[in-house]
């Protein structure tokens, strides 16, 4: 799921690394360039940024937490 602003957006992780991932999404535009990735199998939460919109994709880099 991408959550941002009280809402949740459900996605498919692709080509994930340590650093980031590909997601496939509904509508690329309507996700901001921030928001947190939530793996609901696991409850991880990963906040993170788009580096690229394409088609259904995204690329996201995940963003350290201070």
């Amino acid at each position: 799921m991408i959550e941002f602003g009280g809402n949740a957006v459900p996605c498919i992780v692709r080509n994930v690394s340590e650093a980031g991932a590909s997601l496939n999404v509904t509508s690329p535009f309507a996700i901001p360039d921030f928001f947190t990735l939530v793996l609901t199998l696991d409850g991880q939460r990963h906040p993170a940024r788009i580096i690229w919109r394409k088609d259904m994709q995204i690329g996201i880099a995940f963003e350290l937490a201070l």
